[in-house]
């Protein structure tokens, strides 16, 4: 009997993991659907959008659509400070940061991008957010890197 309660705990894990990853790929998915749609915005347009989705976050209203868009938004902007969109690995990453889990990713992975999505979500339902880091120089370099994207979403 204990034999099949961990064969069983095995298969439930296993059966969490995919849907897990599933979901994760779906949401990538749509943002990068959403991503497509908002690509040629003005940065005056991208900062009107984000005033507006603030505003939408702030009177509750919210879910899967909020999200999607608000990920979207701070795609395009680093798509505007990097020269290219995230990938779906990065917009992953970024939103299993924002449910505040810990990620680790190697060197040149993007761990700036995905710290700007996730840090983006977070400021704008009012959350207090703090980005750190054991360098130096990157924290002056993302801090200008940042500053410049935020300004572009007028956060």
């Amino acid at each position: 009997m204990n034999g099949f309660l961990s064969r069983a705990d095995e298969w439930l894990d296993a059966k969490l993991s995919q849907w897990k990853i599933w979901r994760l790929q779906s949401a990538a998915l749509e943002i990068q659907h959403e991503m497509s749609t908002i690509s040629y915005y003005t940065s005056s347009d991208l900062r009107r959008a984000s005033i507006q989705l603030k505003a939408e976050v702030d009177k509750g209203e919210g879910g899967r659509p909020v999200f999607t868009k608000a990920f979207a938004l701070a795609a395009v902007a680093a798509k505007r400070l990097f020269g290219y969109f995230p990938n779906a690995t990065q917009i992953a990453a970024a939103i299993v940061l924002s449910e505040g889990n810990i990620i680790e990713m190697r060197p040149g992975e993007g761990k700036t991008v995905v710290a700007l999505l996730a840090s983006y979500w977070q400021a704008i339902q009012g959350k207090h957010v703090d980005i750190a880091t054991t360098n130096d120089y990157l924290a002056q370099r993302d801090q200008r890197w940042m500053g410049f994207a935020f300004g572009v979403l007028g956060v």
